[in-house]
Order: structure tokens, then C-alpha cells, then sequence
């Protein structure tokens, strides 16, 4: 635990940050994450550009069917890839998000210790 801003007895009100974990670990995974969304995107780019290519080849028949159509399916490809990281980094802000507990409503605070707190209920917050 980072912080604990809140001691037994004292009134909450909703919204507060009670507590904070340690979340550089999370942190890293979400600049990891996007960075890899980065760089897929930059080759779905590249992709494009490649089908762009093709399809002008192909209309001139300089090139295959065949080899439009393998274009094709790495531009797709790097589609699905970019769809998948977006996602993935997503999931890693979400997870770096439960480093912090806030409260849902006014109560009065009530601690029994580190791992009572730890199994608590609470709504993930930003850090």
C-alpha cells in the first residue's frame, strides 16, 4: 500500500481516494501496451499503402490477382491486429485503474487491517 488517506472513525465522502497501491508495474503495462498499438498501427498504415499499390498493378496488369489478393489479406491482417492492441491497452488502463479505491458514498470509515481492506469492496478509480 502506497498511501492510506483515511484512519479509522473518520466521515468519507463520495469520491474520495480511501487508499492507493503500489501500480508501477500496471503503469508500465499500459505504456508497453500502447506503444505496441503504435507500432501496429504505423504497419497497418504501411499495409494500406501496399493495397494501394497493388490495386493500381493489378488494374494495369502488372501484377497477379493473387498477389492482390495476398495484400489484401495483409492489410486485413494488420487491421485486426491494431483492433486487438487498442483492446489490450484498454484492458491495461482499466487494470491500472483498481490501484486505487475510492468511496461510493458517505460513510464513516472502518479499517480492521491490511487484508480486511484488501478484500473490501471497491469501485476502481484513477490513480
Amino acid at each position: 500500500m502506497v498511501a492510506l488517506n483515511v484512519r479509522t472513525g473518520d466521515h468519507v465522502r463520495a469520491g474520495r481516494v480511501l487508499a492507493r497501491l503500489e501500480s508501477q508495474a500496471a503503469d508500465q503495462g499500459v505504456v508497453a501496451s500502447g506503444a505496441q498499438a503504435r507500432a501496429a498501427a504505423a504497419q497497418l498504415e504501411v499495409a494500406r499503402r501496399e493495397v494501394l499499390r497493388k490495386r493500381q498493378l493489378f488494374a494495369r496488369n502488372y501484377i497477379s490477382q493473387a498477389a492482390l489478393d495476398q495484400a489484401e489479406a495483409v492489410y486485413r491482417a494488420a487491421r485486426a491486429q491494431v483492433s486487438a492492441l487498442s483492446a489490450q491497452t484498454g484492458a491495461a488502463r482499466s487494470q491500472a485503474g483498481f490501484f486505487s479505491c475510492s468511496g461510493r458514498r458517505s460513510m464513516v470509515w472502518c479499517l480492521r487491517g491490511v487484508q480486511s481492506w484488501a478484500t473490501w469492496p471497491c469501485r476502481a478509480g484513477p490513480s
